[in-house]
């Protein structure tokens, strides 16, 4: 069951338990604009848990942020709590993206930790950030095959790419991802 409050939590109220699988939590979340106002009128109180969940507004209102806070990627005054890995899938950049697809993919450090893992120039950080992902590369492939993208690589340049195929090269980074929850923006 899913709740949305923006009202205020009494004085004394402590942050909600930590999320069940699948889920988030906010509380008193806020987030401010460069000129120090908040964007949204009141902090944000918001609990989410298995079901899909769809957050229509106008251009402005702060989707984009809420979805970028949900993900972990952008800080936030308040509580966010998410019980896993999340796997934003954001809009494709526009035609001149100097990323590799690996990178668009949101996967781009840990299949180049697993890359030097295998050439042997691997860091410690990198057994860190690898343990647990050695199927990546296939995981990897089979995605962009599964999204219509069979002969993409995770090196090549997301530049030369149409928008429906930047976009594909996004929702595949989704599917090899390992994670528990995924955010479309």
């Amino acid at each position: 069951m899913s709740s949305f409050s923006t009202g205020r939590v009494a004085p004394g109220a402590s942050a909600p338990a930590s999320p069940d699988p699948s889920s988030f939590q906010l509380h008193d979340v806020q987030w401010h604009l460069p000129d120090g106002r908040p964007l949204w009128q009141e902090p944000l109180h918001l609990s989410i848990g298995r079901e899909r969940l769809g957050l229509v507004g106008r251009n402005g209102v702060g989707k984009s942020v809420l979805a970028q806070i949900l993900a972990g990627r952008m800080p936030s005054a308040g509580t966010a709590l998410r019980s896993g890995p999340v796997h934003l899938v954001a809009p494709p950049l526009l035609p001149q993206d100097k990323r590799s697809v690996g990178e668009a993919m949101g996967l781009g450090p840990r299949l180049a930790a697993v890359g030097r893992l295998v050439t042997g120039l691997a860091t410690p950080d990198d057994l860190v950030l690898a343990d647990g992902h050695w199927d990546l590369p296939a995981r990897v492939a089979q995605a962009l095959a599964e999204a219509g993208l069979p002969g993409l690589q995770p090196a090549d340049a997301m530049a030369g790419l149409s928008g429906g195929e930047r976009m594909r090269v996004a929702l595949a980074g989704a599917m090899a991802a390992d994670v528990h929850s995924v955010i479309l923006d």
